[in-house]
């Protein structure tokens, strides 16, 4: 029995598959920027307005991808003495413009409008912009929608018509082109060099935690952008580093362990946005008037108040599950006007990893809800989203992750729209959940030599996935609840003279299930190295148990 209720599906028992899987980073390179359509229109129109002075505005996203995208072109564009200032909604406002941000550019006679990771759905905003004379550049990788807005220039990755290679840069990576491209054609090659590398750990950012492929051009700029996290230009990012605790070491070991972003700083930076303001993780960034320490500070703060409000509501949307009888259908949808919309995204993922299904949660506003959507693979949200489109204010996203707006009135019919749709694209045996796991091995093959041939692989992420293994019939030793509220365990396996620790997070609620078998179980884990004051050692991190 799977403690979480898994299947699991363990592939082959030949570790030279596992070592025959490195990338070929050999063909891993960073494309010349102008291979986009509308590079070389993008950077004309900017080199005119920062020589002549007109106003730019830089309007990004709320979360790490759009902020980070936001900072480097705003870094880059103050360097070059551009005349810049910068925009990011709330999540009240909503994802991407609206006909209020329009006002306020107008009012400002901004000149050139630069998106970060949004803009690409904005054609009727982008149309009342052109009326007023103001340029928009658009820099963007979400789904491309039937109306392409007339923008002055799109940097996209999937637009047709250009020669660009690489179709999965995140938001961020779409900026850092168009930040590269502008000072090469303003500064010269060699310092269109200096600069691509000095702002590659800010796009790293976003790279890693919007969750795009960790394949092709993405691996340079995650592997050359943890590289340059080591020796960061940015007080703010040293400010970041130093509060959360990431030692010089850490940069010091084998490998690019993109969980660094992942877990550690992504979170901070999306808890600005998702209680607050995402103007404390953008001014961290920019170290605005040296605001750097106080505002490390404050992310630290909201992070740990996004962690217990999350937590709240996950055990009130799992209530709603089970008194509502949810999981009859192959879409669960819950709501309440008690969840922020800043949490609505890690409740819907949590439901969704757990349930092995389309998870929408929606903060109900009175008259609206705004939902987030998150999805297994297989299943592609956004086209269940644009099914039922006809009761939608506004819908989004990507495959897997999308938001939307929809009219309370509208809700019960929405529904009924979206079910229907998740009916007859997903199959009964399609909705329990799987664990799949790369390789069962033995405890003898687990080695700093084994560890240090999978760091060959990383950085993982979507595309390339950290390897996942399994161990047959193990008795754990020293089983104890660790952590806050004793959420996590903690135990070993293997003999006392030579063995592993393994720690499992957030599984503290079966310590008494584990204390009551006793005996041998299965477990399926990823292997990763920990260090404590100085010393380094192998541990399991636990992703399920079978006993």
């Amino acid at each position: 029995m799977s403690l979480l209720g898994k299947k699991w599906e363990i592939g082959s028992r030949d570790l030279n598959e596992l070592w025959g899987r490195k990338p070929d980073d050999q063909s891993v390179t960073f494309h010349d920027p102008f291979m986009f359509k509308d590079m070389e229109k993008a950077v004309a129109r900017l080199e005119k307005a920062v020589k002549d002075h007109e106003r730019i505005v830089v309007f990004g996203d709320y979360d790490v991808d759009g902020i980070s995208g936001t900072a480097l072109l705003v870094q880059a564009l103050r360097a070059l003495g551009a005349q810049v200032s910068y925009r990011l909604p709330t999540r009240a406002d909503g994802y991407g413009m609206n006909p209020k941000w329009v006002d306020e550019f107008m009012n400002l006679e901004v000149n050139v409008l630069i998106t970060v990771d949004c803009g690409i759905s904005n054609h009727k905003e982008i149309d009342r912009l052109n009326d007023h004379g103001i340029d928009t550049i658009i820099t963007d990788h979400h789904a491309i929608p039937e109306v392409i807005p007339e923008a002055c220039a799109i940097i996209h990755p999937n637009l047709t018509g250009g020669s660009y290679p690489f179709h999965d840069l995140a938001g961020s990576g779409a900026a850092y082109k168009l930040a590269v491209g502008l000072i090469q054609k303003m500064r010269g090659p060699h310092e269109a060099i200096v600069w691509r590398d000095r702002l590659a750990d800010l796009a790293c950012l976003g790279t890693v935690a919007d969750c795009v492929s960790l394949t092709g051009e993405n691996r340079w700029i995650v592997k050359r952008g943890l590289d340059q996290m080591a020796e960061t230009h940015w007080p703010g990012m040293r400010m970041l580093l130093d509060k959360i605790g990431v030692k010089a070491e850490e940069f010091a070991q084998p490998g690019y362990n993109s969980d660094l972003i992942g877990f550690r700083i992504g979170p901070r930076i999306n808890a600005s946005g998702r209680l607050e303001t995402p103007y404390y993780a953008l001014q961290l960034l920019l170290n605005e008037n040296g605001s750097a320490p106080r505002l490390a500070e404050k992310l630290e703060q909201l992070n740990e108040a996004r962690r217990a409000l999350t937590l709240n509501a996950i055990i009130e949307a799992e209530n709603q599950i089970q008194n509502q009888n949810l999981l009859q259908h192959h879409v669960i949808m819950a709501h309440s006007s008690d969840w922020p919309a800043g949490i609505i995204g890690l409740i819907a993922a949590r439901l969704s990893e757990k349930y092995h299904r389309p998870a929408i949660i929606m903060e109900d506003r009175g008259e609206k809800l705004v939902g987030s959507c998150r999805s297994p693979e297989g299943y592609n949200v956004v086209d269940g989203l644009r099914s039922a489109k006809d009761h939608l204010t506004t819908f989004g996203g990507h495959a897997q992750a999308a938001g939307f707006t929809v009219p309370k009135s509208a809700l019960a019919t929405f529904t009924a729209a979206l079910q229907k749709h998740t009916r007859a694209h997903i199959k009964a045996a399609d909705l329990t959940p799987i664990l799949h796991l790369d390789y069962q091995v033995k405890l003898s093959d687990l080695s700093f030599d084994f560890l240090n041939k999978m760091t060959a692989l990383e950085p993982f992420g979507v595309g390339n996935p950290r390897p996942r293994f399994m161990l047959h019939k193990v008795t754990p030793s020293e089983l104890r609840t660790i952590g806050r509220e004793h959420r996590h365990l903690r135990f070993k396996v293997g003999q006392p003279a030579n063995a592993l620790s393994a720690v499992a997070f957030r599984f503290g609620d079966h310590y008494d299930a584990l204390m009551r078998n006793r005996g041998p179980m299965d477990v399926a884990f990823e292997l990763e190295r920990n260090v404590w004051k100085g010393r380094e050692s192998l541990q399991l991190r636990v992703v399920d148990i079978r006993i």
